[in-house]
């Protein structure tokens, strides 16, 4: 792990704000530092947090920095959730200036794409293979 990346972890840890069955409030301290004009980035942390047919969704609020994800208890512990949402954080760490680049016009295309990735990487639980490769034209 290179020295940006160490330096970054503490900003995309996520940290269980409260938790009942099948809900989770995440605080996610990057979420906050986002550019409250390009609110199409938190849309778009907030469609691929939902990617897993195990999660019914994922509101995300730019001003507290916190994510309430809702999510099938009887396939999902809270700590799959939190290991899925720490390897889709990976990602996007690794690929940020790419995403941060995108023109809003084309982050819709981005994302859809962006979701077929994160589908295709998901492994048994949950668990995210952060290795994936993320070819130029997703973001194209």
């Amino acid at each position: 792990m290179g020295l940006k990346k160490k330096l970054m972890q503490p900003l995309i840890r996520p940290r269980v704000v409260h938790s009942l069955p099948g809900r989770l409030r995440i605080h996610l301290p990057f979420i906050s530092r986002i550019d409250p004009a390009r609110s199409d980035l938190v849309q778009m942390v907030s469609r691929l947090t939902a990617a897993p047919e195990e999660i019914y969704s994922a509101d995300v609020s730019p001003a507290s920095g916190n994510v309430l994800i809702l999510y099938d208890k009887r396939k999902l512990s809270d700590n799959e959730v939190l290991k899925y949402l720490q390897g889709l954080l990976e990602i996007f760490l690794e690929n940020r200036e790419r995403f941060q680049a995108l023109p809003p016009h084309k982050l819709s295309v981005t994302t859809e794409r962006m979701l077929a990735i994160v589908k295709g990487a998901l492994g048994r639980r949950l668990v995210l293979d952060t290795e994936v490769e993320i070819p130029d034209d997703v973001f194209a």
